[in-house]
This record gives C-alpha cells, structure tokens and sequence, in this order.
C-alpha cells in the first residue's frame, strides 16, 4: 500500500482546528500511487488520485488508508462521550490499539462506517462515507478522446442540417 495521505479543500483537523489545506502531501518522500480513481476538484481544478482501497474522510477531507492502529467499536471505552443515539444517527468510536483512552467519536450521519488513519500522524478519522459532490471521477484520455469525436461529430451534423434546411427552403 503506498505510503500517502491525499488532502484536499479545508486540510486535516487537529485537536479543535484545521491545518493545511488544498495540497497533497506525501508520506514517504513520494508521489501518491497513480493506481486508483482520479477526481476533478470542481472548486479548484486539482486532478487528485485516490489509491485503491482508501476511504474518504468528511472530517478530515482527506482519502485515507484503513487504520492499522485503531479499531472499531460500538461503545466508547473511555466513557467520556455521552451524546445519545438517535433513530436516524448512530455513533461509533475509533480506539487506539495501544492507548484505550486515545478515541474518537463518529457518527453515521455522513455515511462514515470505518476507522482511518493518516499514516504519518498517526491520526484518527472516521471514513467511509461517499465522496463529496464537488469531486468528480475523471474520464480516463480513451473516454475523453471519444467524447470529444463524439462531440465533433454533433456539431458537424447540426451545422449540416441548418444548412441543408436552409437550402431547401
């Protein structure tokens, strides 16, 4: 698995606020994997990969690898949260391996269902949820060429077709 953490938009939360933000960073000195999606950033234009198997994070607007260090739980083990579940929102809490008072509350109402990890911080999110709106799956160059003959082809025709019309008036 490649050793890359993908961030986009707002950045990564820490603790309480948000850092970084709108690049992509690597975690071992290279690139992200080119295996995967692709997604066009519709707020930016940014061309980002998304290697295979890694989920995406609301809370961290990130596509991040499953964790290795955290697990899923459907109980806190801390006991610090209390927020009650709802009929339409459940919660769940990624636990550190090593450190049961290291966790962190998720809720479903994103859709999130898993534990992630930025694998150089070492950092929790919940993921799991669909892919934003705003990123769009980008056509490979085969599906983009054909789309552009294809569109060629209309206005050919089209223009075709006035002309012919006008002809035979």
């Amino acid at each position: 698995m490649p050793k890359a953490a993908i961030r986009i938009g707002g950045g990564i939360r820490s603790g309480g606020g948000i850092r970084g933000g709108g690049t992509i960073r690597t975690g071992s000195g290279g690139r992200p994997s080119s295996s995967g999606i692709r997604y066009q950033n519709t707020h930016t234009g940014q061309t980002i990969s998304r290697p295979n198997g890694w989920q995406w994070s609301r809370t961290g607007l990130i596509f991040l690898p499953l964790a290795t260090r955290y697990f899923y739980r459907s109980r806190s083990s801390s006991g610090r949260y209390t927020t009650p579940a709802t009929s339409s929102m459940t919660y769940y809490y990624c636990t550190s391996d090593t450190d049961s008072s290291a966790e962190i509350q998720c809720s479903s109402a994103d859709g999130d269902n898993k534990c992630c990890e930025d694998e150089e911080t070492h950092e929790a999110f919940c993921c799991g949820g669909d892919v934003p709106d705003y990123l769009l799956q980008d056509m490979n160059r085969a599906t983009q060429t054909v789309a552009r003959i294809f569109y060629t082809l209309s206005a050919l025709a089209l223009c075709m077709h006035l002309f012919m019309r006008r002809f035979y008036r």
